[in-house]
């Protein structure tokens, strides 16, 4: 799974990264689900944002969507 993200600074170590990878391990016939959680505050950056499958490093699945910022009151 890659996922392409706006630039993402780690609060902790200070490393910056507008790329996730993960290896997802599916068999077939079984349900899989790749995701990515937003487990801390800085994870959460608005803009454009694309999770991919991948096999053998080809592309087969992708989607688009936007993250955006909850309006403060």
């Amino acid at each position: 799974m890659r996922i392409h993200h706006p630039r993402i600074v780690n609060a902790v170590s200070g490393r910056s990264s507008d790329l996730s990878q993960s290896a997802v391990t599916v068999k077939l016939g079984e349900s899989t689900a790749a995701v990515f959680a937003f487990d801390f505050p800085w994870e959460l950056q608005p803009g454009k944002w694309r999770i991919e499958i991948l096999s053998d490093g080809r592309v087969l699945a992708a989607r688009d969507f936007d993250v955006v910022a909850a309006p403060v009151h």
